[in-house]
């Protein structure tokens, strides 16, 4: 008796979830609204295409649709001057602009300032870095060059390294 409550108020569940969902979708899914009237093609006046042209290269145009040698569509270009009758061109909200602080200037001739401020990344050229290892067992008595990155010469003195085996041994052959 208790598993089959238990399924009957399974079923009534799912198919309440069925019926609000599709209420849900169709209210968000609206194809023509009342407030806005439909447009029919007869109704828009009929634009002349005057030409096709490829959206990622502007010199390659054709007389009929099909397909730039990108494989994109060809765009139509009509007589008063828009590429298309979706509206190709990217506008911006005004308060989003203001938001994100763009300026514009017109186009003039003249000198680019001579400081130019840019945040970065100072390091070593890692391909003229060298390391020097010792053979012998010891520790460094004198340093002649101070950090890492000091320039030094051929032939300049590095360090003066203390040896006890090295030191041994040049007595030993002396």
């Amino acid at each position: 008796m208790k598993k089959t409550k238990w399924i009957l108020l399974a079923l009534i569940a799912i198919a309440l979830a069925l019926v609000a969902g599709y209420f849900l979708g169709k209210r968000g899914h609206t194809t023509a609204s009342s407030d806005q009237p439909a447009t029919s093609a007869s109704a828009a006046p009929e634009r002349k295409i005057l030409y096709w042209k490829a959206p990622m290269d502007p010199n390659f145009r054709g007389d009929k649709p099909g397909k730039s040698p990108m494989g994109m569509d060809l765009v139509p270009v009509y007589a008063d001057g828009s590429a298309n009758s979706e509206g190709s061109d990217v506008r911006i909200d005004p308060a989003v602009v203001n938001n994100l602080g763009v300026r514009t200037a017109e186009v003039m001739r003249g000198s680019l300032a001579n400081r130019i401020e840019a945040v970065g990344y100072v390091g070593y050229d890692e391909d003229t870095l060298t390391s020097i290892n010792t053979r012998a067992d010891g520790w460094v008595e004198k340093l002649a060059v101070k950090s890492v990155g000091d320039p030094v010469r051929k032939g300049q003195l590095l360090y003066a390294l203390f040896s006890p085996k090295l030191a041994t041994a040049e007595r030993e052959y002396l």
